[in-house]
């Protein structure tokens, strides 16, 4: 396959297919729930840094956003399932968990633009990952 007629095959599909309503207003980017994407962006951060350490047994959750005008106040759960996975999502002298709030925050005014303010807990919760209470707040389900 060289990709020869692609351009050719679209054509005819999109002339055989009429255009629909818009499914959301023009001036909405995305569908994909705001805490979600909040989160997702933490999670990244901890990945980065962290690997193959704690590949699956990480999670955020993200409680509460207070809008107070161009500034939010973000706060998350970075969950775990043991106490000493605690003590690495944390860090030496609390520097990991500060350079994932620094750099998540620099994301994150980026993606919303206004001034962000993250405020992140780790909580240990055994087997949040078998657990459909905090699956479902998690969006998972």
């Amino acid at each position: 396959m060289n990709g020869s007629g692609v351009d050719d095959l679209l054509s005819v599909l999109f002339d055989a297919v009429p255009e629909g309503p818009a499914l959301f207003p023009e001036e909405m980017l995305t569908d994909f729930p705001r805490k979600l994407a909040i989160g997702d962006v933490i999670r990244e951060k901890y990945f980065k840094v962290l690997h193959d350490e704690l590949p699956h047994d990480l999670a955020v959750r993200v409680g509460e956003i207070v809008e107070n005008g161009d500034e939010w106040t973000i706060y998350a759960d970075v969950l775990v399932n043991r106490p000493t996975q605690k003590g690495i999502v944390i860090g030496d002298k609390g520097r990991l968990l500060r350079k994932v709030k620094r750099e998540a925050t620099q994301d994150l005014e980026q993606m919303f633009e206004c001034k962000i303010k993250l405020e992140l807990w780790i909580k240990v919760e055994k087997n949040w990952a078998k657990n459909h209470w905090i699956l479902k707040q998690l969006g998972y389900v």
